[in-house]
């Protein structure tokens, strides 16, 4: 794991937004851009969602369903366009998650949004 986190650290440095989970869904690592874009979105988790588990806030969606067989190795990469809306804005983020070191069962997962959203700003009676 020690390996993955020093190369997570490399992109603290791009406008990505990454996190690092563990096995079981747990939040280990996030770099700046997450931090900011927590920010930014009023996030309202203690340390960036450092200690949490990923799954139960994004819960019902695809993506919960998708990351679950990842992280049950069904799958040994996920890319969709991943919905994370805002009060003022529907917004679609496209994101690729998979093992960096996939050979190794234990190594923690990484989700990279990356990108502009692909949405738009809510229209009256959008609901």
């Amino acid at each position: 794991m020690k390996s993955v986190v020093d190369a997570f650290k490399a992109l603290k440095a791009l406008p990505v937004s990454a996190v690092i989970l563990d096995a079981s869904g747990v939040i280990v690592a996030v770099n700046d851009t997450w931090k900011e874009f927590g920010r930014q979105n009023g996030l309202r988790i203690p340390n960036a969602g450092v200690g949490v588990n990923y799954l139960q806030y994004c819960a019902g969606s695809e993506f919960t369903r998708e990351l679950r067989g990842l992280l049950a190795g069904r799958l040994d990469l996920l890319t969709l366009v991943y919905p994370c809306h805002s009060l003022e804005r529907v917004r679609d983020f496209p994101i690729l998650s998979g093992f960096p070191n996939h050979a190794n069962s234990a190594s923690p997962l990484l989700i990279v949004r990356w990108g502009e959203d692909y949405g738009t700003s809510l229209q009256p009676g959008f609901a």
